[in-house]
């Protein structure tokens, strides 16, 4: 039973919140936006932060990530922005971006993006910015990807802690 109360944002440091945590989230609030710094996170909070229906902006570093998160995430069907930061150099192929299919705005960091994520990302029709922070990837991709949405903000950064 969600509340009616509105909690427009939270924030937490060093973790901060665990599955729990993200369930008396759920209960207690319509929750809009979440970051989680140096977030520990795992397959198990991943599956509980995508009961957050209300969620529309998602920041979340530090994290463990694979496709099986980024599929769990596909359930926020609100979701317009998504920050993920790896908790190491991630080279998992991440086919289920394309399952996002509200996402505006993108930020990668960390990530080494293949040919199969590429696709994924390439694919969502309402994404308006990508940033790849500290992200390797095909060497021409960038330029075909602007080629094929010339609309698209592509930032593209060796590191920086924004």
């Amino acid at each position: 039973m969600t509340s009616e109360l509105a909690l427009r944002g939270a924030v937490f440091r060093r973790g901060g919140v665990d599955m729990a945590g993200l369930e008396l989230l759920r209960l207690r609030f319509m929750i809009e936006h979440l970051a989680v710094h140096e977030s520990g996170w795992g397959p198990a909070e991943f599956a509980a932060v995508a009961n957050l229906p209300s969620l529309r902006r998602l920041s979340v570093d530090g994290a463990t990530v694979g496709d099986s998160q980024i599929a769990e995430l596909s359930r926020l069907t609100d979701l317009q922005s998504l920050r993920l930061g790896a908790a190491q150099p991630n080279a998992n192929s991440l086919p289920s971006f394309k399952r996002l299919t509200r996402l505006e705005h993108l930020h990668l960091i960390g990530f080494s993006v293949d040919e199969e994520t590429e696709r994924a990302i390439g694919s969502l029709g309402e994404l308006r910015s990508l940033y790849l922070d500290e992200c390797s990837f095909g060497s021409d991709w960038p330029l075909r990807l602007q080629r094929l949405r010339p609309e698209l903000h592509l930032h593209i950064d060796g590191g920086h802690p924004d």
